[in-house]
């Protein structure tokens, strides 16, 4: 998500040239001075995703706790004594929601700890990796006994 800009860390700025705040370069004689390179469009894919600077792996590290209300399901049973007049021995109304609520930390602003396509568990190493969000389902049902 980070290369083609669609997280909340790539939107800083709104996308346009800066500089990194708080930045310095070094210097050959192991000094340090304030940055003045910003990073652009062109290659703000290498600032969010530089594959050969080991210290961007940290902004990579996100807590995967979670807390989600995976099902629900709300039933109601008519009384007898007001469906006997209509021929109908049970009548039974339902509603049916799937990940109807998920809490993730706030680092983790876009990924479902439970989505996959890299194991198939919660401890798969980088599981997140183009995973597209968990679906909502909402449903219904009834049930009619004659």
């Amino acid at each position: 998500m980070h290369f083609v800009g669609n997280t909340t860390r790539s939107v800083f700025n709104n996308r346009e040239p800066f500089v990194v705040p708080n930045s310095v370069m070094a210097l050959p004689d192991g000094g340090y001075v304030e940055n003045n390179n910003p990073v652009t469009s062109d290659n703000m894919s290498n600032f969010y995703s530089d594959a050969y600077s080991r210290s961007q792996f940290e902004n990579f590290v996100i807590p995967k706790g979670y807390v989600k209300l995976r099902e629900l399901v709300l039933s109601y049973s008519f009384p007898k004594a007001l469906i006997s007049k209509l021929g109908i021995q049970q009548l039974d109304l339902s509603f049916i929601g799937r990940n109807l609520f998920m809490w993730t930390p706030k680092a983790n602003n876009y990924v479902d700890p439970e989505i996959t396509n890299f194991g198939n568990d919660i401890l798969s190493e980088i599981g997140e990796f183009a995973s597209l969000p968990s679906t909502r389902n909402i449903g219904g049902g009834i049930k009619i006994v004659f």
